[in-house]
């Protein structure tokens, strides 16, 4: 009381003591995902015609930052997470600037800073089963994440930051594994399961 500093022992403690390590916050790391798409079913399976990465706002655990990396496709294509339109409902070249038809951020064509749309978070929202998908005048009905095993996915969720092949590459070029996963989704191999984590060497985007 009345600012005694006082320990008694004659000695004033040090005002700013150096803090405990232990005691410092820890600043927690948002997980990113990565949805990957080929928008027609013949094509140089390439899985870039569009990328988005998608991650929780940082000031709003309610919201979804949804980052549109690359657009590899000649079809004008729009992304959709359900029922909803992202991006204010633009064409994905238009989202990035682009004419109709570039090759954006894929090793051919412009190269320009992705684009981020926030939005609500679903309830009961889900990265690994989230139905984020592409309308392609190509596919009726649009190109979704496959789930089934055995089939060959045109649509494609990694839980992480990935780096999707460049154009023209295929992706089972670019990534070995990703053949016996494409054959066979529900395997429990892990070296299968992580075919992501393994690219072959001058066959992936890095900007």
């Amino acid at each position: 009381p009345g600012g005694n500093t006082d320990t008694g022992t004659g000695e004033t403690p040090d005002p700013d003591p150096t803090p405990d390590p232990e005691q410092e916050t820890i600043t927690e790391t948002k997980a990113v995902w990565s949805y990957a798409f080929e928008d027609t079913p013949l094509g140089d399976y390439d899985m870039n015609d569009v990328v988005i990465k998608v991650s929780e706002n940082e000031d709003d655990e309610d919201k979804l930052d949804v980052t549109l990396c690359c657009t590899g496709a000649s079809f004008d294509l729009r992304v959709y997470l359900n029922n909803t339109v992202i991006f204010n409902g633009k064409e994905v070249h238009d989202a990035m600037g682009q004419s109709s038809g570039s090759l954006v951020n894929t090793g051919h064509g412009p190269e320009v800073d992705a684009v981020v749309a926030t939005i609500d978070k679903p309830y009961g929202f889900s990265f690994a089963d989230a139905d984020f998908w592409i309308e392609s005048p190509a596919v009726p009905g649009g190109v979704h994440i496959t789930r089934n095993p055995g089939e060959e996915p045109h649509g494609v969720v990694i839980p992480q930051d990935w780096a999707w092949p460049l154009e023209y590459v295929c992706i089972k070029e670019a990534y070995p594994m990703f053949a016996e996963f494409a054959a066979d989704a529900s395997t429990v191999n892990e070296a299968i399961l992580a075919w992501y984590k393994t690219p072959a060497t001058g066959r992936i985007y890095k900007k």
